[in-house]
């Protein structure tokens, strides 16, 4: 399995921990980054294949977050999974072959399970998504919008656009297989509204409409909402 990913400047040593429990279950890692961090990554995660983009945030003002197009790149000739650094897997390297399968039929996209720093207690997220499975056909068909890692929405926008445009069913992982760290949340939610006003402009759903349709389509319409503020 390939892990597509993208690293912080914080919380190194927990995206460490992370990422080796990607190594540990056999896969390769490549991460994209702004060419302004390409080479302290490179040194900081020797393990790893990092690739230098110029494709940043510029529609969120961030010119340290590389677009979701620039990982998708790395998906056109084989498959990825597009993975958040700070995800600790759990599942068996058995496991993540089955959950992960490559099936042109379907999209195949993963839950975390949210870990209270305090208590250890783990659930399922109400809101977002963090693994993508990406096939050739899905990486050259999806448009560059300016969607970015790090920034809301984006992990809404893939979904619907591979289910709406390219008629791929959605299969969604919700089992305890992909953990992470509960902490404050570091966007704002001016980023959020960007990100909406993108989806309006592009494919004219609401933002109501488009937090509908991935609570539906994901089922958690009856997952409780852990509030950051219990932290």
């Amino acid at each position: 399995m390939r892990i597509i990913t993208s690293f912080s400047p914080k919380r190194i040593d927990h995206q460490r921990f992370c990422m080796q429990s990607w190594l540990d279950r056999g896969c390769t890692v490549i991460a994209v980054q702004t060419e302004s961090e390409a080479n302290a990554v490179a040194s900081t995660f020797p393990e790893v294949q990092v690739v230098a983009t110029d494709k940043v945030a510029d529609a969120f003002r961030k010119p340290t977050h590389v677009r979701i197009s620039a990982l998708l790149d790395q998906c056109r000739n084989e498959p990825g999974l597009i993975l958040n650094s700070d995800i600790h897997l759990l599942s068996t390297r058995d496991q993540m072959q089955r959950d992960w399968s490559v099936d042109g039929r379907f999209f195949r996209i993963g839950i975390r399970w949210e870990q209270h720093p305090k208590t250890g207690m783990a659930r399922l997220l109400k809101y977002g998504i963090d693994a993508f499975l990406i096939t050739p056909d899905i990486a050259e068909q999806a448009p560059d919008i300016g969607m970015a890692l790090g920034v809301p929405v984006w992990d809404y926008w893939l979904p619907y656009h591979v289910v709406h445009k390219m008629g791929k069913r959605l299969v969604t992982k919700k089992t305890d297989g992909l953990r992470h760290m509960a902490h404050v949340q570091n966007w704002h939610n001016s980023e959020s509204d960007i990100g909406f006003s993108i989806m309006r402009d592009h494919y004219g759903v609401s933002q109501r409409g488009l937090t509908q349709w991935i609570q539906k389509a994901t089922g958690r319409t009856m997952v409780k909402y852990w509030n950051i503020t219990d932290l």
